[in-house]
Order: structure tokens, then C-alpha cells, then sequence
């Protein structure tokens, strides 16, 4: 498991691509490259197994809260430890860049278990929109 560099998130996108079921451009935006001028800011983790990508995820850190997105392991990777070990090594980058914080995430009921199963504790659930509210009668 190691911080993507920038050659690596072709690899990245491929995997939001097939996880998530989304296109090449939103996958350039779920995995971007660092910014040049904050490279610290942001991470993308990956877990590979054979030399193939199996996990990812997009890490902002934060005071005193980072943040954790679009984790998704690929679906011959799931049930093997690999989002676990991803969970613990970004919550482990984000106390080294931070300190004591939270780490906040958008997760699936499936992501809720690996939060359960690494001994987080989950303080609140937030309301999430697919699209904005005015958009939603329509």
C-alpha cells in the first residue's frame, strides 16, 4: 500500500470507473492529481495485489477534520482485507499530517462495516444529496 504518484492514477480512475460506474472525466475528477503547490494536502492511497490496483482512496487532510473519498475496491478484491487496511493507513496519514482530528467520509452501508470492524467511532451521520434540493421535483 503506498501515496499514488501521478503515473499511478490512470490506474485509479480505471478502478472509480469500474466501482463506481462513472465516466472517464468524473473519474479524473474523483482520483486528481496533487496540486503542485500543496502536494501534502491531498493523497490518493492504493492497496495493489500482483501489480494491479485493488483499492483506492482519495484522502484531504484537514484540521481538524479530514476527509476520506471514493474508496472502492475492485469486486475480486472485496471480502479480502484490502478496504480495512486502506481505512487504517489513511486514518493513519491524516493524524501524521494533523494530529488528533476526526476523519469524515461518505460510506456505503458496506463502508459503515469496515468503519465498525477498524474500531472507529462513528459521532454523526450526515445528510448526503445526489443532486441539489430545487433539482429534486423535477
Amino acid at each position: 500500500m503506498r501515496i499514488l504518484e501521478d503515473g499511478d492514477l490512470r490506474s485509479a480512475r480505471q478502478l472509480a470507473e469500474d466501482v463506481f460506474g462513472i465516466d472517464r472525466e468524473s473519474a479524473t475528477l474523483v482520483y486528481p492529481e496533487a496540486a503542485p503547490d500543496r502536494p501534502s494536502e491531498r493523497s490518493v492511497v492504493g492497496l495493489f495485489e500482483l501489480d494491479t490496483l485493488q483499492t483506492a482512496a482519495m484522502l484531504s487532510f484537514g484540521k481538524p477534520i479530514s476527509t476520506v473519498w471514493a474508496a472502492g475496491t475492485r469486486a475480486q478484491g472485496q471480502r479480502r482485507g484490502h478496504g480495512l487496511r486502506v481505512l487504517r493507513q489513511v486514518s493513519a496519514a491524516a493524524f501524521e499530517a494533523v494530529g488528533d482530528g476526526a476523519v469524515c467520509g461518505l460510506a456505503s452501508a458496506a463502508g459503515n462495516a469496515l468503519y465498525d470492524a477498524s474500531g472507529a467511532e462513528i459521532v454523526e451521520y450526515w445528510q448526503m444529496w445526489s443532486r441539489p434540493r430545487w433539482l429534486l421535483g423535477s
